[in-house]
């Protein structure tokens, strides 16, 4: 670390948050970028130009807008922008946004994309407060403006653009947003989607109007969720035609929609959403107002119902939204000329509904009324208001960080808590050129103290307000999206491929064909035509080392503890172990099956957040028939697992050992057949009712079953480890019985991590243990991750004592080592009984699990 001899400004006593971080830091800043982070108090005393202290106030990076409209030609009626590039920009940086992305739109009548780039600019230029980059608004993609695509991307800095599925002034068919994915694949461009179908939109509309329905409230009833839905469904199977290609459906409102978002993301397709504050704070009800007040909320798609706004909310929470923009689209309300007054005519003293310009403004009001909700961590709201925009859209990490010698000095300070202004919005408040806020009256808690950027204070609400100037914003060039290595995926996956989609759908065709002609049910065919499709898609590798089977928490009503399950399973997954969720250890029978796929869900959503995307999910769906056990398989790989673990059904142990266990051979075929993801078996006599799977066995399933790509041994049987490696690690073997994906081998997994070292010895990959639960490190230096032979011996020696004692202690002596370590999951769901808090600390002293806890200390301060 690197003390300057003279900063140009210097933070002290703030909190600094990032997407993935919490900690108290000085910030220097030099040359308008980050120089230096420095422990709190470091730089109190730095020769600086100039001093902030930020009084324990919360210092994030700056705010990106990455949605936002100003200055565009009338599209929709009468009806123009409120807001300027300088009107605009300078309500961005009072609410904390340093960068913005708008759009240059091509008119339909207009064949060049960089001659609406060019006049976009001329607006821009010289007018901004903040930082701004551009999205193309593409409204007619014909050969001209796909050919200026390339340039466009590589030489004017321009990696997104957006397209419609609805505004006959805008809207697309099927074959030209083909022709735009397309295109967008080979140029490495994201595409965004406002996502509506039009067609419906407008016969709702002339069916409201043949009914002399024309006030404000009505816009919701020709937009309702359905038509969102089955545009976003439409938009998403467009995508996957084109091999994947990503796209952003943008200002998502519907649940319906977002679950068919969520559902694409868990199969591992590139799909990415946006949704905005309006569908976090507005409802229907507010367009439903005497007179024409209605009309102050009117945007597209419109606000829904206080249920939607709480999943909209889990949305953001969960990282189904990557991002929250604003879709500031402002027209002013008491304006007959270029406002939403437009459409009121003395025929028509409520107006019409269909000719109310569409749109609110929102750019100054989006992160203070964000922040002050207080619904998601902090880390959460940097990641889905700066970090993640920045990422999807060319700017990471010069902008949406905060690191060193990198990133733009911009940021944003919050009031500290002794301080919050606890404002009541008012109009009057705002700095853009719009006669209303649709928040207005609102309790606002915290608003930006300070927005600077790169390295200029540009606002200081206490001291002058807006202190920057016309002309100092930038235009920013920018490169293709980083966020969750999308282009790297999509590269993967190849060049569009008009063969493979033929192949692609004889495979289904044939498939259901098959399942009819043997007399199963269409259940069956949905889930097998399911299953082909999820088996073209790249699954997460299992990976050789330490699985952790995750104990299920639970609150004292005996209700998923889903906060204290999502801090766990990023724990032990950073440390480096695999989780298992939904195990014999997670307390897999005393769970619905909702519960299992709500745990999955957590999971991933939980590692997707911070950052841990390549971490495969094992999810145990044991069941008592093969019916359940498939339905949960599938309901385990909607949920975003990567493998099903499976256990032999043990209620009718005796009657399925007979035959040479013929039934519990078929059990796992048919299982592997049907699950949409690879199968690991798992052998448990413990907790099998005695059923113990035969070497012989489990090479008859691998041999019938391609779908199957390991096996957990929890047996102690180390002789039938090596017989199992040495015939299925074979490389003739493999050769004739491959994987669905030939380049992963098949993984035998030892189920006791206290036989480890002559485990792998035998042709073991790892190990599934409870011991990572509370010393993850440890565990995961253990075998394939030790550096030396003497080094492994030595950690297998602290584990298997420690592992000893653990496993004498059942589900609730692990949950209580748990509490022990990290206060949460105490109480296995009844009828087992917790530890009590004597015999758990007795437990954390025994010399065994305390040597490996003092390991794991050391561990982690190295």
């Amino acid at each position: 670390m690197t003390v300057l001899h003279e900063y140009d400004l210097v933070i002290t006593n703030g909190v600094c948050v990032t997407a993935s971080d919490i900690a108290t830091y000085d910030v220097g800043i030099k040359d308008k970028k980050i120089a230096i982070l420095a422990p709190s108090g470091m730089l109190a005393n730095a020769s600086t130009k100039k001093l902030i202290d930020a009084e324990g106030g919360f210092v994030m990076p700056g705010g990106i807008d990455c949605h936002v409209h100003l200055q565009e030609p009338s599209m929709f009626g009468k009806g123009s922008s409120a807001d300027s590039y300088e009107s605009g920009t300078r309500s961005a940086i009072a609410g904390g946004t340093t960068t913005i992305v708008s759009f240059a739109p091509q008119q339909k009548h207009e064949d060049s994309l960089l001659a609406a780039l060019n006049a976009t600019h001329k607006l821009a230029s010289g007018s901004c407060y903040c930082d701004y980059g551009m999205h193309l608004l593409v409204s007619n993609p014909g050969p001209k403006a796909i050919s200026e695509l390339k340039q466009i991307k590589e030489e004017e800095g321009v990696s997104s653009l957006k397209i419609y599925m609805t505004y006959t002034a805008l809207q697309l068919s099927d074959y030209q947003i083909l022709t735009i994915l397309l295109a967008c694949r080979e140029n490495k461009i994201i595409t965004m989607i406002h996502a509506e179908n039009g067609d419906v939109l407008n016969w709702l509309t002339d069916k409201l109007e043949e009914k002399k329905l024309f006030a404000p409230k009505y816009h919701s009833n020709s937009r309702p969720p359905i038509l969102e839905a089955e545009a976003t469904n439409r938009a998403i199977a467009l995508s996957s035609l084109i091999n994947n290609t990503p796209i952003l459906l943008v200002h998502v409102s519907d649940p319906g929609a977002t679950f068919r978002i969520r559902e694409a993301q868990t199969h591992g397709q590139p799909i990415f959403a946006e949704t905005c504050p309006q569908y976090l704070f507005l409802t229907r009800d507010d367009l439903d107002k005497p007179g024409f007040e209605g009309a102050k909320c009117v945007c597209s798609p419109p606000p829904r119902n206080e249920a939607d706004q709480k999943l909209i909310w889990k949305g953001l929470r969960n990282g189904t939204f990557s991002v929250l923009s604003s879709d500031h689209c402002p027209f002013r309300f008491d304006d007959a000329e270029t406002g939403k007054k437009t459409c009121i005519t003395h025929e028509h003293p409520v107006g019409r509904f269909k000719y109310i310009p569409n749109g609110i403004p929102m750019i100054e009001t989006r992160l203070p009324a964000t922040f002050s909700a207080s619904n998601m961590t902090v880390t959460k709201f940097v990641e889905v208001t700066s970090t993640n925009a920045a990422k999807l859209y060319g700017m990471y990490p010069r902008k949406g960080a905060m690191i060193p010698g990198v990133s733009d000095a911009d940021l944003v300070i919050w009031y500290p808590e002794s301080k919050k202004p606890n404002i009541h919005l008012t109009n009057e408040m705002l700095h853009h050129d719009v006669d209303y806020s649709p928040l207005e009256g609102r309790h606002i808690a915290n608003w930006p103290r300070y927005t600077i950027l790169r390295g200029k204070v540009v606002w200081d609400r206490d001291n002058g307000g807006i202190v920057g100037e016309k002309g100092y914003g930038q235009f920013v060039k920018r490169e293709t999206a980083t966020l969750n290595n999308v282009w790297e995926r999509v590269e993967e996956e190849g060049e569009f491929d008009l063969e493979m989609l033929v192949y692609l759908a004889v495979i289904i065709l044939q498939v259901a064909r098959v399942r009819r002609l043997r007399g199963e049910s269409r259940r069956t065919t949905r889930y097998h035509h399911h299953y082909w499709v999820a088996s073209m898609a790249t699954h997460r590798p299992l990976p050789r080392g330490i699985y952790t089977p995750l104990p299920t928490f639970f609150l004292d009503n005996e209700d998923l503890d889903l906060e204290a399950f999502a801090k766990h399973v990023v724990y032990v997954s950073k440390a480096g172990t695999v989780p298992v969720v939904a195990g014999s250890a997670g307390e897999a029978t005393h769970l619905t099956g909702s519960e299992r796929a709500q745990l999955v869900r957590t999971a991933r959503s939980a590692l997707d957040a911070e950052g841990l995307t390549d971490v495969p999910i094992v999810a145990g769906v044991g069941a008592s028939s093969t019916r359940e056990t498939v339905s949960l398989a599938h309901d385990a790989a909607s949920a975003g697992a990567d493998y099903a673990m499976v256990i032999p059904p043990g209620y009718y142990a005796s009657q399925l050992q007979k035959n040479d266990s013929l039934a519990i051979q078929q059990f796992f075929v048919d299982v592997a057949e049907a699950s949409p993801i690879p199968v690991v078996m798992y052998n448990f006599p413990g907790v099998s009712s005695g059923i113990d799977l035969s070497s012989d066995l489990i090479i008859d399933v691998v041999k019938q079953s391609p779908n199957v790509y390991g096996v957990k041994l929890t047996c102690a049987n180390v002789g039938k480890i090596t017989r199992l490696d040495a015939v299925i690690g074979n490389d003739e073997f493999q050769k004739k019985y491959p994987r669905k994906d030939p380049n992963q081998k098949f993984h035998i997994i030892d189920g006791y991590i206290d036989i480890l070292l002559p485990s792998m010895a035998s042709g073991a990959a790892g190990a599934i243990s409870g011991l990572p639960n509370i010393a993850p490190l440890a565990d995961a230096k253990a075998g394939p991750n030790s550096t030396t032979f003497q080094e492994a011996q030595r950690i297998q020696r602290l584990l298997s004592l420690a592992d000893g004692v653990a496993a004498g202690v059942g589900i609730a002596g692990l949950k209580m080592m748990v509490h022990q370590r990290f206060g949460y999951g105490k109480n296995p769901r009844r009828p087992l009984l917790p530890m009590s808090d004597e015999q758990g600390g007795a437990l954390m002293q025994n010399e065994y699990i305390a040597a490996v806890i003092k390991e794991e200390a050391t561990l982690v301060h190295q």
